[in-house]
């Protein structure tokens, strides 16, 4: 008679999401070289956290902001933000590929107003030459007399350095 062995399944090791986060800010910054970028390691003395800031300027016509915080990267353009998980290889490069397409024109915001209410935010990217919505945030619109009206937000001024 054999003897039964039972193998026990090893926990998969967590990945680092400070080291994560770091190597993230460090791509951006190596592929948009041209950019004045600017991260600060605990913007909030509260938790351990990193944020990055590329300010309107003479090639980027709107502010991206990034937080790194309870293990995830937000992204944050005007009324839009979006969660990329830093535990998820995808979304990290989702998240690096977003802000690289937003700088150089393949990529924009489409936001609906009512008055000046931002109600809805839409992340859409350049296919086959049509802008296709590939993420989308909002607030539940209220009933309102105000004139809906759509926003473009969209970088127009892409020189490469």
């Amino acid at each position: 008679m054999g003897m039964k062995i039972q193998s026990k399944a090893m926990p998969q090791e967590k990945p680092n999401t400070h080291a994560v986060a770091k190597k993230s800010f460090e791509s951006i910054e190596a592929q948009l070289p041209h950019l004045v970028i600017t991260i600060d390691e605990h913007p909030d003395t509260r938790r351990d956290n990193r944020k990055l800031t590329i300010p309107m300027q003479e090639h980027l016509a709107f502010e991206i902001v990034i937080i790194f915080a309870n293990n995830e990267l937000t992204l944050i353009i005007s009324e839009f933000h979006w969660h990329y998980s830093c535990t998820d290889a995808d979304d990290q490069a989702w998240c690096i590929e977003t802000v690289v397409q937003l700088v150089t024109n393949q990529a924009r915001l489409k936001e609906t107003l009512r008055g000046s209410r931002v109600t809805k935010s839409e992340l859409q990217t350049l296919q086959d030459n049509e802008w296709v919505t590939v993420a989308a945030t909002g607030t539940m619109p209220l009933p309102s007399f105000k004139k809906k009206t759509t926003r473009i937000i969209q970088n127009t001024n892409d020189q490469h350095g």
